[in-house]
C-alpha cells in the first residue's frame, strides 16, 4: 500500500504533511510491503530497473516431461545508469561500513548489498526485524533476498543475522557460481 493525500485524506481525514513525504521516502509511515513485494523491489535495483516475475523453481517435472520456467519481465524502468550506482554503493556501504546497519552479512570474497529495517507493530514488544538485499552486487547479482522476523527486533543485527546464514549455506552448495 502506497500512501497518498488522498488516501490519508479519506483514512484519516487528515492533511498530507511534509513529515509524511520524509518518512515514506525511507519506507516508513503507511507504507505497507510483503516481504515479496520488497524482495522484486530489489530485485529491480540489482537488474538496474528490470525486475521479473519471481518464481520458486526453475522448471517442474511431470514424469519424463521437463518443464522449464522462463523469465517474465514484470516490470523495467529507465532511471540514468547513475541512479542504480549511487544506490548499489550507498547498500554495499551498510555492509562492508564499520557503522553499517548490516554489517552482520560480511563475508569474505563476497560483496553484498543490503539495508536493514525495523517497523513498529502495536501487537508486539519489539519491532519487526527486516533485512533485504542482494548479491553479488560488484558484478551482475544472481540472488536476491528478504528477511522478515515479527516482533524480533533490531533489524540488521536480528534480520541480518538470519539473512548471513542464507548467504553461508548458499555459498556452501554453489560458491564456483558467484565466482
Amino acid at each position: 500500500m502506497l500512501p497518498s493525500e488522498k488516501w490519508k485524506k479519506k483514512r484519516f481525514k487528515q492533511g498530507w504533511f511534509k513529515g509524511d513525504t520524509i518518512i515514506l521516502s525511507i519506507g516508513q509511515g503507511y507504507l505497507l510491503a510483503t516481504p515479496m513485494q520488497v524482495a522484486v523491489s530489489y530485485m529491480g535495483l540489482a537488474n538496474r530497473g528490470k525486475a521479473y516475475v519471481p518464481h520458486v523453481v526453475d522448471y517442474m517435472e511431470n514424469g519424463s516431461e521437463k518443464v522449464e520456467i522462463k523469465p517474465e519481465v514484470l516490470y523495467e524502468t529507465n532511471y540514468p545508469s547513475w541512479y542504480y550506482d549511487v544506490l548499489n554503493k550507498a547498500l554495499i556501504n551498510t555492509v562492508e561500513k564499520d557503522n553499517g546497519t548490516t554489517k552482520a552479512l560480511r563475508t569474505p570474497g563476497l560483496v553484498i548489498g543490503a539495508k536493514s529495517g525495523s517497523s513498529q507493530n502495536s501487537r508486539f514488544d519489539e519491532t519487526h526485524a527486516l533485512v533485504a538485499g542482494y548479491f553479488p552486487a560488484d558484478k551482475q547479482p544472481k540472488i536476491v533476498f528478504t528477511v522478515l522476523l515479527e516482533g524480533a527486533g533490531g533489524g540488521g543485527r536480528v534480520a541480518g543475522g538470519v539473512a548471513k546464514k542464507f548467504v553461508d549455506k548458499y555459498l556452501e552448495y554453489y560458491n564456483e557460481e558467484m565466482k
